[in-house]
């Protein structure tokens, strides 16, 4: 009697790994495709990411030369009638009227240009032990570039 308990024990202990070790390869696939599909999502995420900043980009810079156009030939049609130049847009019951200043004009049109300014400081001037007078030049360069916003 517990040679036959025992066996039916040992055999339910077997039945039992072998549904675990089944359990535990599926556990281990499933983990694995989760594993690739994450990897896929994230790299789908960069890809996005990536899109989006450039198609910001190329927004911004869209938007800033059509304003630069839209002030330019604002520009040419004040200078043909010599008139304040502005815009009338109206939708609805909304209208809207806008005066284009020469600041902003300006502002567009040197918006991609690059200047270089340097600044000399006067000479210093020290006196050592022997008497002697040193004196020092500095030059600084710098170079600012407009951004396209």
């Amino acid at each position: 009697m517990h040679e036959r308990r025992a066996r039916e024990l040992r055999e339910k202990a077997l039945t039992t790994l072998k549904v675990n070790e089944q359990e535990f390869s599926q556990a281990e696939r499933a983990q694995e495709a989760a594993r690739i599909a994450a990897e896929q999502a994230n790299a789908k995420t960069t890809q996005a990411l990536e899109n989006q900043e450039r198609g910001q980009q190329l927004l911004a810079e869209a938007g800033a030369r059509l304003i630069e156009a839209g002030a330019k030939l604002q520009q040419e049609a004040a200078a043909i009638k010599r008139e304040v130049p502005f815009n009338v847009h109206q939708q609805g019951e909304v209208r809207q009227t806008t005066c284009v200043s020469a600041a902003g004009v300006e502002a567009v049109a040197h918006a991609r240009e690059v200047a270089t300014f340097r600044e000399i400081q006067p000479p210093t001037t020290t006196t050592n032990t022997s008497g002697i007078i040193a004196g020092t030049t500095t030059t600084t360069t710098n170079q600012i570039q407009g951004q396209t916003i």
